[in-house]
């Protein structure tokens, strides 16, 4: 897969290089294309190096923006799949910084893209309103069950072509036969098009397995 920077002009390599090791960041934001009664078509923008100290979220405004503007008119998924790609874009967009670092060297940054041969990152902390409302689920259930600690989420992103990216739920013990119980609780607060996934994360299928180190703790 070949990946393009935005603002490369800005930035020498050199200076990119330095500031691997001094909080600088690659990141990519969302935007949505709609389509009548079909879940709207999700699309990641190009690479943009954030230098340290500056928001993540500082270039998000012009794809919120047209998400806004044309995303709301895939009904009835289309308002749901903006107000999350914008969620996603104002908590700082998919920070892409490891990928982008494993793959880059001067001759792709000069030209403005990288080949993704190698892929560090497999998930995205999901948005905001989603870690709200599973925390809600959860702090419930563990009340009843107890957890032995709360779950691990974190949104897939290796397949990023796919439109309805799942949400991870890593679980520290064995909910095998509970995870009827579990899913009707999370559909009780997010819409049927929503894809989750629980896993046991003692013994993790191989796409998820840096799930509990890449993922959000509820």
């Amino acid at each position: 897969m070949e990946i393009k920077f935005a603002n490369h002009n800005q930035y020498s390599f050199e200076e990119v290089m330095k500031a691997k090791d001094n909080g600088g960041s690659f990141v990519t934001y969302q935007w949505i294309i709609p389509l009548p009664l079909i879940y709207p078509i999700k699309r990641l923008s190009k690479v943009y190096f954030i230098p340290s100290g500056q928001k993540k979220s500082a270039h998000a405004l012009s794809f919120n923006i047209v998400s806004s503007i044309i995303g709301w008119w895939g009904f009835p998924w289309g308002p749901t799949a903006v107000y999350r790609a914008i969620s996603i874009n104002r908590s700082g967009g998919v920070d892409v910084t490891a990928d982008v670092y494993l793959n880059l060297t001067e001759e792709g940054y000069a030209q403005g893209k990288f080949k993704l041969e190698k892929s560090a990152i497999h998930f995205a902390e999901p948005a905001n309103s989603e870690l709200k409302e599973l925390r809600k689920v959860f702090q419930g259930f563990s009340e009843r069950y107890e957890l032995k600690k709360m779950p691990i989420v974190g949104l897939y992103l290796q397949d990023k072509a796919n439109s309805k990216s799942p949400t991870i739920i890593g679980f520290h013990e064995d909910i095998s036969n509970r995870k009827e119980e579990i899913s009707k609780a999370i559909y009780k607060r997010f819409f049927k098009h929503y894809q989750f996934e629980l896993i046991h994360l003692e013994n993790p299928p191989n796409d998820y397995i840096e799930l509990e180190n890449q993922g959000v703790q509820l």
